[in-house]
């Protein structure tokens, strides 16, 4: 019910019913405002988590965004994701990270996934 009322309000974001799959940025970037919007108290300046240890190329917010996207688009296979993004979405995506770390990023940031979720349900 929740992935239900983020997409009716990522649509109403973009405005356009008939692009699901052709502006897959336009779409992240829109993601990533409603997680930048929904954590703002949380993240640094640079969208991530406060964390030891390097800065990750790939911000916590676009990990999330990410998730968000696959949800959205009803895409259940990482694989499948990760493939087409790859294929087709490599420049629009340059710091994109591999699927393992993708993986774990997004079991160590799922409770902020929810919490973005929560406000929806």
């Amino acid at each position: 019910m929740a992935l239900y009322f983020f997409i009716i309000e990522l649509i109403k974001l973009t405005k356009t019913r008939n692009n699901a799959m052709h502006n897959l940025r336009d779409r992240f970037d829109k993601n990533s405002a409603i997680v930048k919007r929904s954590l703002k108290n949380l993240l640094d300046p640079d969208g991530n988590l406060p964390r030891r240890g390097k800065k990750p190329k790939f911000s916590d917010v676009e990990a999330i965004a990410l998730s968000l996207l696959s949800e959205s688009l009803m895409i259940d296979s990482e694989n499948y994701l990760f493939k087409l993004l790859h294929n087709n979405y490599k420049e629009q995506f340059p710091n994109l990270i591999e699927r393992s770390r993708f993986n774990r990023r997004r079991k160590t940031t799922s409770p902020f996934n929810r919490e973005i979720s929560h406000p929806y349900s």
